[in-house]
């Protein structure tokens, strides 16, 4: 199970199972990575499920060879530009704007790249990768409801999948190992959750199966352990 890395930005706060994050105030100081570098065409996914009035500018992703563990005394405050000019990363703006959904004032990357759907092998009919919202309505990349992809394939090509489309190559040249997702939890966008595009755990199933049984009652009630209501809860 995917999970949020534990050293992440100052005003970032994990949920309990580290696979929600929320920024609590100001606007930035919200980077978090992905716990662990991501696999050859392992897809990272976030949905974005609260809002903050008030900021401009939204969530910013992409990918980082920067092990966060590195950042001795504090995660740099933006991805961009902060982290960007760190170099080894590569990382996007979102844009409230369907068909060019991918900001690139700040590419850092050698190698040819395009921001275009790709019509082949297209993701609209995943249900996992455009989410309930979406696949109802039309959704702007930067909404509530918005779900948000990335995956790098075997060539070091990068792409994104915005609502169940996919775009790209966004770069190339990525490198295959050490690969972390990076997620600033920016302006307007104040929480983001990680979706599971991989085999659902024990762990995931029990949880899910937990809250579909207890939808119509609460989950206080439960006679378990309240560090266990607490962690459901926050599933």
């Amino acid at each position: 199970m995917l999970r949020f890395h534990q050293k992440h930005g100052a005003h970032v706060e994990l949920s309990n199972c580290g696979t929600i994050a929320t920024r609590k105030k100001s606007f930035a100081n919200a980077v978090v990575f992905s716990h662990r570098p991501l696999s050859t065409l392992e897809t990272f996914m976030f949905e974005i499920i609260d809002h903050e009035q008030g900021w401009s500018g939204h969530v910013r992703c992409g990918i980082t060879s920067h092990n966060p563990k590195d950042f001795q005394l504090r995660v740099p405050p933006y991805l961009l530009p902060d982290l960007a000019q760190m170099g080894k990363t590569w990382v996007f703006a979102i844009k409230p704007n369907n068909s060019k959904p991918l900001g690139d004032e700040h590419l850092r990357d050698d190698g040819s790249y395009n921001f275009q759907r790709v019509e082949v092998g297209d993701e609209d009919t995943n249900q996992l990768f455009c989410g309930e919202k979406a696949a109802m309505q039309n959704v702007k990349p930067t909404d509530k409801g918005s779900r948000i992809g990335l995956r790098i394939n075997s060539s070091g090509d990068l792409y994104f999948f915005i609502n169940g489309k996919k775009f790209g190559p966004c770069a190339t040249n990525v490198p295959t190992f050490n690969a972390y997702a990076a997620v600033d939890v920016y302006g307007s966008t104040k929480s983001v959750r990680i979706v599971q595009c991989g085999v659902p755990t024990l762990l995931d199933l029990c949880c899910n199966e937990i809250k579909i049984a207890t939808k119509n009652k609460s989950i206080d009630d439960l006679p378990i352990p309240k560090l266990l209501i607490k962690y459901i809860s926050s599933f």
